[in-house]
């Protein structure tokens, strides 16, 4: 999953979509690790820009994902799809008669000041 997230973090720098990169690579990457764990299927990863950013991920298990509740108590895993719905505008599942594709959407941050970064010479 460290792939994907790579593959989208750097396609929204270089693209300059005016998302959040970090937001954007970790969503991914719970999406992807969880098409594989669950579904155990090829996956495709589509990314689209617009206005903002969507993300696609689909497999060949049309079975409903699970959502817990949070990410309180000792599981180490099961909050793939909490982190997606906390760093996404929106998220949600289309399914059709042999797949299912879970995707998320981000904004566009609104423009702002550019930022400047004090460069002190060595020494």
């Amino acid at each position: 999953m460290p792939r994907a997230r790579h593959l989208v973090w750097r396609f929204v720098s270089e693209c300059r979509t005016g998302v959040d990169g970090d937001a954007a690579g970790l969503a991914t990457s719970e999406l992807v690790t969880n098409a594989i764990r669950h579904a155990g299927t090829a996956i495709d990863l589509l990314v689209r820009v617009g206005p903002g950013l969507r993300v696609e991920v689909s497999d060949g298990r049309p079975d409903r994902p699970l959502r817990r509740p949070g990410a309180g108590g000792p599981d180490v895993s099961g909050r793939g799809l909490y982190l997606v719905a906390v760093v996404a505008a929106r998220w949600g599942v289309a399914y059709d008669a042999s797949t299912k594709t879970v995707w998320f959407e981000l904004d566009r941050a609104p423009p702002g000041p550019d930022r400047v970064w004090p460069v002190r010479p060595a020494g």
